[in-house]
């Protein structure tokens, strides 16, 4: 309830509210505005307003990290790998140990196949944030494209040990263990991957 008020009382601001245009609107709260509601919009699938709003961030602080990480996740969405990938770049530019933005850009080289990019991103998210959930969830969707299906299971369940709402993890990790119910002697080798999830630290 508290994000939507923050969304209403942001569209209020733009608008000129009797409220608000008064006493005029720092170029520091409008670009957290932005960045808000575009991570916001983000979570709603509206991905086109979160690129918008992340356009105008980035206007407002050509130096706001979380906005071209934001900007970069729309990018993402909208099947524009290079320019996620350029977006992330930035970020990393401007903080090299924000682990989320290696996260992203691991997703958009992996759109692209680019396979040993994409795994090295994710190592270097995980090394600098051994608790970020969506590394080890994105570094087990690589690897079960790399066909290493038990270390996919096994990074799938540590993002679900961290994350519990994680639901991709859940999806990625049920496929697998589906598809190699049928493979010939899949049954040891997934009673090895289940005990992963009691023994992963």
């Amino acid at each position: 309830m508290a994000v939507l008020v923050g969304i209403h009382a942001f569209n209020q601001l733009k608008t000129g509210s009797v409220l608000i245009k008064p006493f005029g609107v720092s170029p520091d709260i409008e670009k957290l505005g932005y960045l808000n509601r575009g991570s916001i919009k983000d979570i709603l699938n509206d991905n086109t307003g979160a690129l918008a709003d992340g356009n105008k961030a980035i206007e407002l602080d050509p130096n706001l990290v979380e906005a071209y990480v934001m900007r970069g996740t729309a990018k993402i969405n909208l099947e524009d790998y290079n320019g996620a990938i350029a977006d992330n770049d930035k970020a990393i530019e401007l903080n090299p140990h924000y682990a989320g933005a290696y996260v992203n850009r691991a997703c958009a080289k992996g759109n692209l196949k680019d396979y040993a990019g994409a795994m090295a991103d994710a190592n270097k998210a995980i090394e600098l944030d051994p608790k970020c959930a969506e590394a080890y969830g994105t570094r087990g969707s690589l690897k079960a494209h790399l066909n290493d299906y038990f270390g996919a299971i096994a990074d799938e369940n540590r993002a679900i040990e961290l994350d519990p709402h994680l639901t991709g993890a859940y999806t990625i990790r049920d496929a697998i263990i589906a598809a190699l119910k049928n493979a010939p002697g899949a049954k040891v080798e997934l009673d090895k991957a289940a005990e992963l999830k009691f023994h992963s630290n």
